[in-house]
């Protein structure tokens, strides 16, 4: 019985300690601490604070996008910079690497509207 005690303690204390990083899935509430595009092409990028976010081989805080080619692309560069001015947060569904990079991307997400 006392074994069977520690294992359940120690199982459930496994599901509580909190994760590392976001890999693909949310990120939780964020604060945007910086942000550019390239010139060259539609992408955008922009630093999420906290635990580094996306799949092992794009893991990281620098989060991008292509603001001229996706549907709307448009959209978050919009939302992405009134998150900024307004200083908002923002909460992302990471969904794998942007293009061939090292950075994580994202499919959906939502600003702080509070």
């Amino acid at each position: 019985m006392k074994n069977f005690l520690i294992i359940s303690i120690l199982s459930v204390s496994l599901f509580a300690l909190p994760k590392t990083n976001a890999s693909t899935g949310g990120t939780g509430w964020r604060n945007i601490t910086s942000f550019g595009c390239h010139l060259t092409d539609g992408t955008c990028y922009f630093n999420i604070d906290g635990a580094s976010v996306g799949e092992s081989s794009c893991l990281g805080n620098n989060v991008r996008f292509d603001a001229q080619n996706m549907p709307n692309g448009r959209v978050w560069l919009s939302l992405i910079q009134q998150a900024i001015a307004t200083k908002k947060k923002i909460q992302l569904n990471i969904n794998g690497c942007y293009g061939t990079s090292i950075y994580p991307t994202f499919n959906y997400g939502q600003i702080e509207i509070n």
